[in-house]
């Protein structure tokens, strides 16, 4: 015997309702169910439970809301058709925020530097009168110019050197023949870190060897001149000496001009007295016109102490050798081509020569 066979199904019932709705449709539904039976299972232990009638809603006393209206005519009622607005803007990352924060920062410093460096000056009291800053040298002086006057070229040197390794000086003598291009009442030489005993310079015609009075001569450090200013004029196309009698320089350790190179050998110290002339370092060694283009012909003469092994080089060959008893040598080499001064070249020390034949018969000692 199934469970569901001891329980008997109870009759039908029907729901009778006099409830009055204000929606249409809760009224239609109520309708559609008034017949809809309805089963209550009936438990065997339990006794039957008594329905109560149905109950009547009363709606006298309550209140009674307007009808309702359809969703189509109701104006707070969203219609059919539903749209979604999006939201406006763009996401920022937080680094993207710190990267534009510094190059804001930065923008507006260029832009600050920009302005002060770009603001004009104060502008003067309209009394005041602004006027070009005064020449720091008077260009109506030969001296202040860079370059040498046109004045004048040098024809040929006689230079005498007399060094002295041990004292780590030298001194000598030079005579310059020149040629007067333009007329002149001064005379302008390179002279470098030299002492120059102003009595042992002379001015003087060669032909005559009358000399021309010296009203002046100083140093202009600036440029590197010798200055001599003339009591007359030297006149154009006329030949005239330039004499430098006693001059006086150091020998140091700096590869220009003429200096000192150390080395050793069994222990020893010793020194080569050399040059190095270029490009313009030739007025370290003696007053000349130390410029390229004033190309002249060259007499050396150089005097050093009487060692075992002593050795002069220079551009030429040597010519003769004066030994005195008093422990120097002078050694007289031949006349030089016309060249420039930087092309000089001395060398003093424990020296060999090796001397090559070139072809023609020419002989160069290296």
């Amino acid at each position: 015997m199934s469970r569901n066979s001891s329980y008997p199904p109870p009759p039908p019932r029907t729901r009778s309702r006099q409830t009055t709705y204000d929606n249409p449709m809760m009224t239609n539904y109520a309708v559609q169910t008034e017949d809809i039976p309805r089963y209550v299972p009936h438990y065997a232990s339990r006794p039957q439970q008594t329905h109560s009638p149905p109950t009547t809603i009363s709606t006298v006393d309550a209140v009674v809301r307007p009808p309702s209206r359809p969703p189509s005519e109701r104006s707070d009622y969203p219609s059919e058709s539903i749209k979604f607005e999006e939201n406006k803007g763009f996401f920022l990352s937080y680094w993207r925020a710190a990267l534009i924060a510094i190059g804001v920062v930065l923008l507006l410093l260029l832009v600050g530097l920009l302005v002060g460096f770009l603001k004009p000056g104060p502008t003067p009291p309209s009394n005041v009168t602004v006027t070009g800053a005064p020449p720091t040298l008077d260009p109506s002086k030969s001296w202040n110019h860079l370059r040498l006057p046109d004045t004048m070229e040098p024809i040929e040197y006689d230079l005498h050197l007399r060094i002295n390794v041990d004292a780590a000086r030298f001194n000598g003598s030079v005579s310059m023949t020149v040629r007067i291009l333009q007329d002149t009442d001064e005379v302008l030489v390179h002279a470098m870190t030299l002492d120059v005993t102003q009595s042992s310079v002379s001015v003087a015609e060669k032909d005559s060897k009358r000399n021309v009075p010296i009203t002046n001569q100083f140093v202009f450090e600036l440029h590197n001149y010798y200055v001599i200013e003339l009591g007359e004029t030297l006149k154009s196309d006329e030949s005239y000496v330039i004499t430098f009698g006693d001059f006086t320089g150091r020998l140091l350790p700096d590869m220009t001009g003429l200096y000192l190179s150390p080395y050793r050998m069994a222990g020893q110290e010793r020194f080569i007295v050399a040059s190095f002339f270029e490009p313009s370092f030739a007025r370290k060694a003696f007053p000349c016109f130390d410029e390229p283009a004033l190309k002249a012909v060259f007499r050396v003469n150089i005097t050093h102490p009487r060692y075992n092994r002593e050795t002069v080089l220079f551009n030429t060959e040597l010519e003769s050798t004066i030994d005195a008893d008093t422990g120097w040598v002078t050694e007289i080499f031949k006349e030089t081509q016309k060249m420039s001064t930087y092309l000089l070249g001395f060398a003093l020390g424990d020296l060999q020569k090796l001397e090559v034949v070139r072809q023609g018969g020419h002989t160069v000692i290296i």
